[in-house]
């Protein structure tokens, strides 16, 4: 099968999967299945055509400027930027190439370790590193780790700082403590990332010297600081949320009830109330996980912290297209599984939906 032909099939592929997943019912399995395959393949056209538009020449960027024409006419072959006649590859090919290397890479990180050699040779070549030559799955497998526990610290974070808050500033309102419990909701969110970073780094790092300033060497102490500016404005957000569910639920009568029968406050707001204002706050939990990904570049670069974030600068600073194409397929994913995730548990929370999907 020629080059030409295997590339307009994944083409058509990647169309069909689009289509597809448009047209299915909106609350059937294979949309939700088909959901997550169409995010990735979207992000994939997407970065894949605006990369194109990036100044620079990956070859020239490892070998240098001195070097000559030859040489890096051969690397750029090497690595899949132009044909045999030197011509560049246009974004069709590219993209096919790209799409059928993460189909490949995925089977590969799946199979067991003893079959990868022979699967290897029977799939398409997986995408590789510019700079190191080697698998994309093996350099983003390095730093996903500390972003996965870098965002959960942070959700971890939020969630405690937003709940208290926001319950403190529904069930006092109007008091003092209900103020205090608004206005640092509201200053978490006018805070930006870039800005509280450096100043929880000079604040507790350098001032008070309680906590490292940088990098991950220092086990959980290395963790607190990326963690608090990575969630305050997620804390914010949910506290907002938080208090405006309660407001409404607070007034209802049962909750009159419960409160006649003598039950302590306490007990009112996590007992009832919060399972009653349970479906907008879940929401924006699942919701803001792809912010948190995304606010993970910006917190990961403040701290030098080694997860995707920081990769995801170095390897489009390098031109290493393949490595900035995998960050975002991973990050697409897990945005993507994060909405459905929230569906789900959306559809648990509140009978009504389920009644509904059954209708």
């Amino acid at each position: 099968m020629s080059d030409v032909l295997l590339d307009l099939l994944t083409l058509a592929a990647v169309a069909l999967v689009l289509a597809a997943s448009a047209w299915l019912g909106h609350h059937t399995a294979p949309r939700r299945a088909l959901a997550v395959l169409a995010t990735a393949l979207g992000a994939m056209v997407v970065v894949s055509g605006l990369l194109r538009v990036v100044p620079g020449d990956p070859a020239a960027v490892i070998l240098g400027e001195q070097a000559p024409a030859e040489t890096r006419q051969a690397l750029a072959f090497e690595l899949g930027l132009v044909d045999e006649q030197g011509a560049p590859l246009g974004l069709v090919p590219q993209l096919g190439r790209f799409v059928r290397g993460a189909g490949a890479a995925v089977v590969l990180a799946a199979a067991p370790a003893s079959t990868e050699e022979t699967l290897a040779s029977w799939l398409p070549d997986e995408p590789r590193s510019y700079r190191t030559r080697e698998p994309v799955r093996t350099v983003i497998a390095r730093r996903l780790g500390p972003t996965a526990l870098l965002a959960g610290s942070a959700m971890l974070i939020a969630v405690i700082a937003g709940l208290g808050l926001g319950a403190a500033a529904a069930v006092w309102r109007g008091r003092r403590v209900g103020a205090l419990a608004e206005g640092l909701s509201l200053l978490g969110a006018a805070v930006p990332r870039f800005w509280l970073g450096p100043l929880l780094i000079l604040v507790f790092a350098l001032a008070l010297r309680w906590l490292p300033p940088s990098g991950a060497d220092a086990g959980w102490r290395s963790l607190v600081l990326p963690a608090i500016s990575l969630g305050a404005a997620l804390a914010a957000l949910l506290a907002r949320t938080t208090r405006s569910a309660l407001l409404e639920v607070l007034g209802e009568d049962y909750i009159r009830t419960a409160r006649a029968k003598g039950l302590p406050p306490s007990a009112v707001v996590t007992r009832h109330a919060l399972r009653a204002a349970a479906v907008p706050i879940v929401t924006v939990i699942g919701l803001q996980v792809g912010g948190l990904l995304a606010g993970a570049i910006v917190t990961e670069k403040v701290f030098a912290w080694p997860g995707m974030g920081t990769l995801l600068l170095e390897s489009i600073r390098r031109l290493d297209v393949p490595v900035v194409q995998g960050v975002v397929l991973v990050t697409a994913v897990g945005a993507a599984l994060a909405t459905l995730g929230v569906e789900e548990a959306v559809r648990v929370l509140d009978p009504r939906l389920r009644r509904g999907d059954r209708a």
